[in-house]
């Protein structure tokens, strides 16, 4: 132990005399471990943080393989807490939908699900204010409750006197019994949730929808009790593994068949226990894999860690050519090689351990500009990046590392058999071309490996900003400049379906009718935000084919295509008066019509939805519209009237003389909205460019893309100071050479060239493997996790290859000029009298 402090007090003295070397060396590490924390913290928010339940690894997910998949009616979920030997018990819930809360004179949107009673108690919560659920709540036609979650309390006024206060949802009267800890906002990391309903609750908030449904089939509702699907979940008994579990629910579950329907029954054989999600509730179906997205960034992390501690590494070596004399002394004073290797050791971990303080300092920052920049969308739990103890956990494992990836290699080549050969020179003069510690000239190879894995970086950076600049200038198939977007709830307690009907109308005359506005029109949901229900339609006629075709279904009114620019390429548009009197037409894309018909020509055909026999007639055909920004294959879409919306988006396009100024106008448009009817809630009113910048699929592009460009720029910045590190001494060694060849006629240019010449030959090194490394790497991602993530971009992009190629070129270049420009002003007189 002595000896280690020893070594650490001989460290601090040696860092001591060369303050230079130890500031750029704590900055390479710093901006190294520092970047590596940052990333870290995002991977741990993403993978590591404990979802707020208790024991979460232990809950299970019940559900088919095929048809029903998770969800299921309240009967089926009972039988399955009655007859079940591998879960200490049962609860369930239905599928998030969105709601317009609404307290006093306060109103904000968030989403609901209805809960089995035991909801909380299973998921092991206990409300911070107030009460949890009873059994009876669960009984239909009871008092609608609610437990509330933090957040909303906290955007409704934080009312202190909140509990038994009733809220409207929807529209509906509910009392709140409860308000959840700050921080819990559902079962999964990045869902959120901001009021639970008791199921029997649902009996009594039935929109006027689900009563034309249950009048229709009473003997349906009857046999399920209620009107609604849901999610079972277990928790697993203690020390039951999830395989055993799964083997005995299988064997139980085989007398649910009964429950089901004959024709749902021969479907649903194979069932499955799934661990509950752990970032969204339908993450197995969605488009964003996000730990295969944790993996990218850890990987990104260590190879900018291994960046930064390979350029260290030639740095210690450059630096340990001023302290050979030292070394050799020590040598001979019995100094054993490992002896040296423990002191040279004891110095980068005492560096390693300094710039791991310093990149907590950055990571810091770093995750405060996070904090600030990446805000999450309204459907998600907000990320909060801190440095917490994992984080500082993973910190110091990289301060080990970076000790021996920088440490060990120099070390083991400063004490190597060369030291003594050094004894030859410690008396007299020595020559610079003579001296052995020329052989200890950093390898060139390492700067190498240094460009080759900024190359990697920066081509994954360039291709991610690549897909973010694709993304910000998509269009559905319109365009985004000129329009407003007012997202509507229409759910006011005492409005019948006529009603909602009647003033969807006014509005739009009322919006029609102002001098700034060209059209307005109403459509169920938004393209590049909503995910757009599915629907199989086929020719009515049997003596068409009869193969179903998928497609998305959207609801419209006559206004809608004008409002947002959609030409009609056959027949017309809706009237106003179909979307008043049910009216059975529909109008399609033209990618459906070829579908059903090769030839395209379907206008005035009749077409049938799956399992209805009523037809509708096509009466309009309009282009092709991709739904989703990160959409590879264009699917076919199928327009129907809007009639009775209870939340629907109107859309406004301004004059020409307003494009770009259209937010000039969003405050009169509320105005008109409240003068229509003040109780209608505007959940939000922005322009169409905006609404399409702030949704879920542009943040995540935006998010990927800011991050790998960070990267990027970050490999950028600690390779350059290594090539310059490298190239400014190997110059300095040179200096005879350089003197002598002056002598002989050589001139500056010459020189410059010869410099410049030879590190561009280690820099194609570097390029050559970092492309094909980078290459390879893309082409295995592309397959994988980058075609959910790109917009309009290959994962072998030719922009990002050359941008990448150009900026490692350009920086190299600049790196290794200023030495060059050193050696080509040697006076010869001087470096021949110095050698």
């Amino acid at each position: 132990m002595n000896t280690f402090f020893n070594d650490l007090r001989y460290a601090f003295r040696m860092l001591a005399k060369r303050p230079g070397f130890t500031a750029i060396a704590l900055i390479t590490l710093a901006m190294g471990i520092g970047v590596n924390t940052i990333m870290f913290s995002v991977v741990n928010v993403l993978s590591f943080r404990p979802v707020n339940v208790k024991a979460p690894e232990r809950l299970v997910k019940c559900k088919t393989a095929r048809f029903l998949g998770d969800q299921f009616t309240p009967n089926i979920v009972e039988r399955i807490r009655e007859d079940n030997a591998v879960f200490t018990d049962v609860m369930a819930f239905s599928r998030y939908g969105d709601c317009t809360l609404k307290l006093a004179n306060l109103s904000t949107s968030g989403q609901k699900t209805f809960v089995l009673s035991n909801y909380f108690s299973v998921l092991g919560v206990t409300p911070d204010r107030g009460r949890d659920f009873l059994p009876n709540d669960e009984t239909p036609g009871t008092e609608p409750v609610g437990v509330l979650s933090h957040g909303a309390w906290r955007r409704l006024g934080r009312d202190p006197e909140a509990i038994g206060k009733v809220i409207s949802v929807n529209g509906f009267p509910c009392r709140i019994i409860g308000i959840t800890p700050a921080g819990f906002t559902g079962p999964t990391l990045l869902d959120k949730i901001d009021i639970w309903l008791s199921l029997g609750s649902k009996a009594n908030m039935l929109s006027e929808t689900d009563q034309q449904r249950i009048a229709q089939r009473p003997s349906w509702y009857d046999y399920c009790k209620y009107p609604a699907f849901m999610i079972p979940v277990g928790r697993l008994k203690p020390g039951l593994a999830l395989p055993d579990a799964q083997t005995q629910f299988r064997s139980m579950a085989a007398s649910l068949l009964e429950l089901f329907h004959p024709h749902v029954r021969a479907k649903n054989r194979y069932w499955v226990l799934q661990p509950l999600p752990r970032y969204f509730l339908s993450s197995e179906d969605g488009y964003f894999r996000i730990p295969a997205i944790c993996s990218l960034i850890m990987g990104a992390g260590v190879t900018l860690l291994c960046i930064a501690c390979l350029n260290l590494a030639n740095m210690v070596i450059v630096q340990g050519a001023s302290r050979h004399r030292e070394l050799t002394i020590r040598t001979a004073l019995g100094g054993g090689r490992w002896r040296i290797v423990q002191q040279l050791l004891v110095e980068a971990l005492l560096l390693a351990l300094a710039g791991g303080g310093l990149g907590l300092i950055v990571a810091f920052a770093g995750m405060t500009l996070l904090n600030n920049s990446i805000a999450a969308p309204s459907m998600m739990q907000p990320f909060v990046f801190r440095l917490d103890t994992p984080v500082f956990l993973a910190t110091l494992v990289s301060c080990l590392v970076a000790t021996l990836l920088s440490g060990l290699w120099p070390a083991l080549r400063l004490s190597g058999r060369h030291i003594m050969s050094g004894m030859k020179t410690l008396h007299g003069g020595r020559s610079q071309a003579s001296d052995p510690i020329g052989r200890l000239v950093p390898s060139s190879f390492s700067v190498a490996g240094q460009l080759a894995l900024s190359v990697v970086l920066l081509m994954g950076a360039f291709l991610f900003v690549h897909s973010a600049a694709k993304a910000a200038h998509a269009t559905p198939g319109y365009g985004f400049e000129g329009k407003l977007v007012a997202h509507i709830d229409f759910r006011v307690e005492g409005h019948t379906r006529q009603i909602r009907s009647r003033l969807r109308r006014q509005l739009v005359d009322r919006m029609d009718s102002l001098p700034d506005i060209q059209a307005a029109g109403f459509c169920n949901l938004m393209h590049f935000g909503d995910r757009f229900s599915s629907d199989e339609v086929k020719m009515l006629d049997p003596s068409e084919s009869q193969r179903e075709v998928a497609c998305k279904r959207q609801l419209v009114d006559a206004g809608y295509f004008n409002a947002v620019g959609m030409p009609l390429l056959q027949g017309r548009y809706f009237t106003a008066e179909e979307g008043m009197n049910n009216a059975s037409v529909a109008i399609i894309d033209e990618t459906l019509a070829r579908k059903l018909r090769p030839d395209g020509n379907v206008l005035g055909s009749m077409l049938v939805r799956w399992k209805q026999t009523q037809g509708v007639e096509i009466v309009g055909i309009v282009p092709e519209v991709r739904h989703r920004i990160l959409e590879k294959q264009i699917q076919s879409h199928v327009y129907y009237p809007i009639k009775e919306p209870e939340r629907a988006y109107l859309i406004l396009r301004v004059n020409d003389a307003l494009a770009g100024s259209e937010q000039s106008l969003l405050k009169r448009i509320r105005q008109e909205i409240r003068q229509v009817d003040e109780r209608l809630v505007v959940n939000s009113l922005s322009t169409l460019s905006d609404h399409h910048r702030n949704g879920f699929e542009m943040w995540a592009v935006r998010m990927v893309a800011g991050l790998s460009l960070f990267f990027g720029i970050s490999a950028l910045f600690l390779a350059t100071p290594g090539v310059y590190g490298i190239k400014g001494y190997t110059v300095a060694t040179r200096i005879p050479e350089f003197g002598i060849r002056m002598a002989l006629g050589a001139t500056g240019r010459n020189i410059v060239t010869m410099v410049l010449r030879e590190g561009w030959i280690f820099m194609g090194i570097g390029l050559i493997i970092g492309m094909a490394c980078a290459l390879a790497i893309l082409h295995v991602l592309g397959t994988l996790i980058l075609k959910h993530v790109l917009c309009d971009v290959q994962a072998i992009d030719p922009f990002s290859i050359s941008a990448a190629l150009i900026a490692i070129a350009l920086t190299t270049l600049l790196a290794g000029y200023i030495p060059a420009r050193r050696a080509a002003k040697v006076d010869p007189m001087v470096a021949l009298r110095y050698e």
